[in-house]
């Protein structure tokens, strides 16, 4: 029998699974949908993202996002619920918000994020039910960025990523088939660093190796080739660390932008 999950502080509604990808294509079929829904412009685009198991639907609206002027992309978006209230505050600037999702695990239980990562393939998070027309949830990690158009990108969002994932997600950043996405620019890069706060309630204390000293994270911004400089804490006219569900507590408040890579040209 399915089981329910009901969450309200992480943004879920109910999840009634008879299995991810079972719902994953239901939900899509049940919309009349073509799950060929094919990016003409980006064919590698869109095998990535089905590859993925990204709902038809999502690849259609991340390819109408793609030709609006101004675009932001989040990496590790969790619920999403940061997401939408930039594209709320935004509408003239698409976002696209993304997450690993992995939802594999204990079955009973588990961490908050093995829960959000179920609601999001039964198509229950509150972001969800209720998206902006500006906002689309997917499926996807940092590999996105090579399958992007070049320069299509105006900012790239991180909100509290693991010192580990930080320090991948900047490292691939910096090589030239990644950093094409991205536009030149003052806030290129806005990261609200990793907290000590999140750690057990994020995962349980078991899907992940967490690092209690939050400091750490800083010293991933440091250590990588991007010149960071501490920003105000609201950006896109949303407070970044108060609206996220991890943070929201914490005594960690600083956000941080660059726009600036060391030596001035990624690495081939």
């Amino acid at each position: 029998m399915a089981k329910s999950i009901i969450s309200p502080s992480s943004g879920v509604i109910s999840t009634p699974l008879d299995g991810p990808s079972d719902r994953l294509r239901q939900g899509a079929a049940a919309e009349g949908l073509d799950a060929a829904i094919p990016f003409s412009q980006w064919p590698a685009l869109n095998g990535y993202l089905r590859a993925a198991e990204n709902a038809a639907e999502d690849c259609g609206r991340l390819a109408r996002l793609l030709s609006m002027p101004r675009i932001l992309l989040e990496i590790g978006c969790g619920d999403g619920r940061v997401a939408r209230q930039i594209a709320l505050k935004n509408p003239d600037l698409a976002v696209i918000a993304t997450d690993a999702y992995e939802w594999d695990g204990p079955a009973d239980g588990g961490s908050q994020y093995r829960r959000v990562a179920l609601a999001w393939c039964g198509r229950q998070l509150a972001v969800q039910q209720e998206m902006p027309a500006n906002l689309v949830l997917l499926r996807a990690q940092v590999e996105i960025l090579p399958y992007l158009p070049a320069a299509c990108l105006d900012h790239l969002l991180l909100i509290h990523p693991e010192p580990q994932t930080a320090r991948s997600i900047l490292d691939r950043l910096a090589q030239e088939n990644f950093y094409r996405a991205l536009k030149a620019g003052a806030r290129q890069i806005v990261v609200v660093p990793f907290c000590r706060e999140m750690g057990v309630f994020a995962c349980g204390g078991f899907e992940f190796e967490h690092d209690a000293d939050w400091s750490r994270g800083l010293g991933v911004l440091t250590a990588s080739r991007f010149v960071f400089t501490r920003a105000e804490r609201v950006q896109w006219g949303v407070d970044l660390p108060r609206t996220s569900l991890y943070t929201g507590g914490s005594t960690q408040t600083d956000v941080f932008v660059a726009g600036t890579l060391r030596g001035g040209q990624p690495r081939p």
